[in-house]
């Protein structure tokens, strides 16, 4: 059995755009398949949903780039801390330093090298470093330099810039997604309703004849039971997602899918509405 399928927001986007130009298409030239109510209907919703894919997608990219900037300066502050508490460790046994002198830093006693194995370790180092210079200072310890506290201040202020910049396009992906996953509902709706209504008004044709016929209309169909998964090469199905790590190439999460499938002779419309 042959299935149309519609797998992600870019899915419905082309289908309900094709079907608009072939309508339109159909509407001036005065051979209409369907009736005209659920013609206006459809065309109706393509402009909504157009307007609210493009916000989405804009909301999306924004929130990506945020994603791969915050990590790229946290990747930059955590190579400056390690530099830094290198060449602390170096200084401390170059010049016989009393076990006392890393203590201001929080490095381990054994004056080995902190690691930012998180984000948030990362940032809570470079805190530590700023927090114990003046004090290992006001001890009569020489400042560290190459890197120096001031640079690691430069460094950490970069990736406070960039954190608060993701947070705000995380709030606006956020928006943007519960916008598309509430009119993708209606849009699975009125695309079931289309499915049923070339089913009625094309009953004489084949089924391989009424397929040909609303490809045209933007229809996809695959073969039940094959291809029903999300691919995963569809960039809109990888929303970003700021990771634990301090590696910019630390990847990103895949939400549930987003299909809606309908056999022939069937009723029922999506099976997945939802996104994270």
């Amino acid at each position: 059995m042959q299935r149309y399928k519609l797998r992600s927001y870019r899915d419905r986007k082309e289908m309900m755009g094709t079907f608009t130009e072939s309508s339109q298409q159909d509407l001036d030239t005065g051979k209409t398949i369907l009736e005209q109510g659920i013609i206006d209907q459809a065309i109706a919703l393509n402009s909504e949903y157009q307007t609210v894919y493009n916000s989405w997608k804009v909301a999306y990219s924004l929130r990506r780039n945020a994603v791969a900037k915050h990590e790229e300066r946290v990747s930059e502050l955590n190579s400056a801390n390690s530099d830094f508490y290198a060449t602390l460790e170096r200084r401390s046994r170059r010049l016989k330093e009393p076990p006392g002198v890393i203590d201001f830093y929080k490095a381990p006693v054994d004056r080995g090298r902190p690691r930012g194995t998180t984000q948030k370790r990362v940032l809570q180092l470079a805190q530590d470093i700023l927090e114990g210079e003046p004090q290992a200072v006001a001890h009569n310890f020489p400042a560290m330099t190459n890197p120096s506290a001031e640079e690691i201040q430069k460094f950490l202020d970069k990736a406070t810039e960039t954190a608060l910049t993701l947070t705000q396009a995380d709030r606006n992906y956020q928006e943007a997604q519960q916008e598309i996953q509430a009119i993708t509902v209606r849009v699975d709706i009125i695309a079931g309703d289309l499915y049923r209504a070339f089913q009625t008004a094309t009953h004489e044709l084949t089924g391989s004849a009424r397929r040909r016929l609303m490809r045209r209309y933007g229809f996809t169909f695959v073969q039940e039971g094959k291809d029903l998964e999300v691919p995963v090469e569809e960039e809109e199905n990888k929303p970003p997602v700021a990771e634990e790590s301090p590696n910019p190439e630390s990847g990103q999460s895949e939400p549930d899918p987003v299909v809606a499938t309908v056999g022939e002779g069937q009723s029922a419309v999506g099976e997945n509405h939802e996104t994270r």
